[in-house]
């Protein structure tokens, strides 16, 4: 097995490395970015292209692994009567569960589910983003929903 390290590395991260097990090391962010710039830390996926012709196509990974799924993603979160039986998360208790539900249509997957998602950009500009408080609210409103079990499910559809 081959080791590969990654992860916002520099020359001093690397240099830090150098008694570990490594094989290879994953530099991308600094060599993009530059060192000492912001970066963002998630992974973008690419999954849909416009063509000359105005037509939105779905794009798909399809490298052994890391295979994904073509065209525009919606989260959405709602409560199930039940768990499906090809959840991800943790088992989920008989009964209702909050479930968040990512499939690719726009419609809500079942009545009463709320959009997960909120734009950021649009048209090229910049969407003003809450104030402090209102992000406060929504996070404990979001925490509180999930009630004493904790329990949130995943649902691909």
């Amino acid at each position: 097995t081959r080791i590969v390290v990654t992860g916002d590395l520099d020359d001093e991260g690397i240099a830090g490395l150098a008694d570990a097990p490594v094989d290879g090391y994953g530099v991308g962010t600094n060599l993009v970015t530059g060192l000492g710039q912001p970066t963002a830390g998630f992974v973008y996926k690419l999954v849909a292209i416009a063509g000359d012709d105005g037509v939105v196509r779905p794009v798909a990974k399809r490298s052994l692994g890391k295979a994904t799924v073509g065209g525009r993603k919606w989260a959405w979160r709602a409560w199930l009567d039940a768990a499906p039986d090809d959840h991800e998360g943790p088992a989920a208790p008989p009964g209702p569960v909050l479930a968040d539900i990512v499939g690719g249509s726009a419609e809500p997957p079942t009545p009463g589910a709320r959009l997960l998602q909120a734009p950021v950009v649009e048209r090229g500009r910049v969407v003003p983003r809450p104030s402090l408080e209102a992000r406060r609210a929504a996070h404990l409103a979001s925490r509180a929903e999930l009630g004493p079990a904790g329990v949130l499910v995943t649902v691909r559809r």
